[in-house]
């Protein structure tokens, strides 16, 4: 099983790949081809999505539609900071994940995302 993992932000950056993932009840596992040694875990409630990198990228993030949700993000150089994920889309179904959101750091909009899951 594979799953393709799209993202774009408002500044045209993109990142996408794809890779074998494993499934687990509510957890999906694959590597981060993004970042070296670095692994994202998603976890998928019927109206929550938990995105969380582990590895050389620490990174936190909760997705609950409408809503303004505490998140970190570190990595191994010693950039870290907290901010808020402001979530305005979140779809989840079986083989797909949509998101949209908005990183808010010092109460200024710092920038803004929207990632596509597929898995096949």
């Amino acid at each position: 099983m594979q799953v393709f993992f799209y993202s774009l932000d408002n500044q045209n950056n993109k990142v996408s790949f794809n890779t074998a993932y494993k499934r687990e009840d509510n957890k999906i596992v694959f590597e981060d081809k993004s970042i070296e040694n670095t692994v994202i875990y998603l976890y998928i409630y019927k109206d929550k999505l938990i995105l969380e990198r582990k590895g050389s990228v620490e990174m936190k993030i909760s997705f609950i539609e409408n809503k303004s949700i505490p998140s970190y993000y570190k990595n191994q150089l010693g950039l870290e900071f907290d901010f808020i994920a402001k979530c305005h889309k979140l779809s989840i179904t079986e083989n797909r994940i949509d998101i949209e959101y908005d990183m808010i750091l010092d109460n200024d909009l710092l920038s803004s995302h929207k990632i596509w899951i597929i898995m096949r």
